[in-house]
């Protein structure tokens, strides 16, 4: 057990295996005696295998799984929008496809985080209806088509710090389609989150400045050019993204006037002081391995990855009676509770992804967690759907502030 004198430093505790290190004993039978807030029953985890294995099978029979990203919502309803943007652009060279790429990827992942019940956006590729994160991203390609996101008018499909800090409430709520007086409130806190993006990039021009333009997707191409091989550790992505996106994710704990990010402190009994899950990061470091492959890079390590921690997941094991929320008992903060389901979630998501590579008899190199995860979000999300009650209760648990930041939509 780690304890204050020994809380990992600002950079250590944004690395993977940081938030690894800190859910990685919870499961053991005398730290889930001292849980306060759920009940944990290992054996209904086969369960939940099941159900994921089942997905896998169902849409993806010869076990060719892409990673759970954004590029999954912006294929919604069958049509690969992203291709068919290239195609019109062009790129001039790899490094011009990953800024682009990069930039759609890290914006959609930010912007898509909580989204009100009930908002839908109409596509029009498809003239269907979407909501929930889904929705948020195809509104943000809409827009980043029109040149939004934008300081180039000859080039609208890009992303540029100066235009996002710019950007205004109308804008934004206009590229929603947003009714104000339906939803009070979300275009300007959708708004200020777009603009501490925009000052997140624009603050450090040592990662995202190249050619006097500081846009989000520069990140990719200076770390492609640091691997002149051609080989991505995914945990170095990882961290540059927790690392430099960590302005963008207020509210958690911090150390002097620097932000750490998803990372909590509370009084808890189990793990370290600070405990870092990191989950906005993970979100868009999985988003990025696509356009590093699309550029001919090579991406590995995906087990060095934390697990993730959501709401979607969390109600996946209570439905299948893994967890289950002890309502008579109060933890001594908030945070406590928070803590506790989200470290447990990680924990036996890591457990989960094992039993279905081997109930697929898949290897990690064919079935990689990024690309399990895809398998569990595909089960986990119809379940928060079909249990809008369910999910709102425990997202409220594991977001006890309604940090808007925190990716917990449907």
């Amino acid at each position: 057990m780690s304890t204050e004198g020994d809380a990992p430093s600002a950079l250590e505790i944004w690395t993977a295996g940081a938030a690894q290190a800190a859910v990685g004993q919870v499961l053991q039978d005398a730290n889930l005696a001292q849980l306060r807030t759920i009940q944990v029953d290992m054996q209904a985890l086969d369960s939940v295998a099941e159900a994921v294995v089942a997905q896998v099978r169902r849409y993806y029979p010869d076990l060719q799984v892409p990673p759970a990203s954004v590029w999954r919502w912006l294929e919604t309803g069958g049509i690969d929008r992203w291709a068919v943007l290239a195609d019109y652009r062009g790129f001039s060279s790899p490094q011009d496809l990953l800024r682009v790429a990069g930039d759609l990827a890290l914006l959609v992942s930010a912007a898509a985080s909580q989204v009100p019940a009930g908002w839908v956006f109409e596509d029009g590729y498809t003239e269907h209806l979407f909501g929930g994160r889904a929705g948020v991203a195809l509104a943000v390609l809409n827009m980043m088509r029109s040149g939004s996101f934008s300081a180039d008018p000859a080039d609208p499909l890009r992303v540029d710090a100066h235009a996002l800090i710019r950007l205004d409430v109308e804008e934004v709520a206009s590229g929603l389609r947003l009714d104000h007086d339906v939803f009070p409130g979300w275009a300007e806190a959708l708004t200020a989150h777009l603009h501490r993006f925009g000052e997140a990039v624009g603050m450090r021009p040592d990662v995202f400045e190249a050619d006097e333009a500081a846009r989000p997707g520069n990140l990719l191409v200076q770390i492609g050019n640091r691997n002149a091989r051609g080989e991505i550790a995914i945990d170095e992505v990882f961290a540059r993204v927790a690392e430099s996106f960590a302005p963008l994710w207020p509210g958690g704990a911090g150390v002097g006037d620097i932000i750490l990010g998803d990372v909590w402190r509370a009084d808890q009994p189990l793990g370290p002081a600070m405990i870092p899950f990191h989950l906005p990061a993970l979100e868009m470091t999985n988003s990025l391995i696509e356009p590093f492959a699309w550029s001919g890079l090579n991406v590995s390590g995906f087990s060095e990855l934390p697990a993730p921690s959501d709401a979607a997941h969390a109600l996946l094991l209570q439905d299948h009676g893994v967890i289950r929320v002890i309502s008579d008992q109060v933890p001594p903060d908030p945070v406590t509770g928070m803590i506790e389901v989200r470290m447990v979630t990680s924990s036996l998501w890591s457990r989960l992804a094992d039993r279905v590579r081997e109930k697929l008899a898949a290897p990690e190199e064919v079935l990689p967690n990024a690309c399990v995860l895809e398998g569990s979000r595909m089960a986990a999300v119809p379940v928060a759907q079909e249990n809008p009650e369910g999910f709102q209760k425990l997202a409220k648990i594991m977001n006890p502030g309604s940090v808007f930041w925190l990716p917990f939509g449907a």
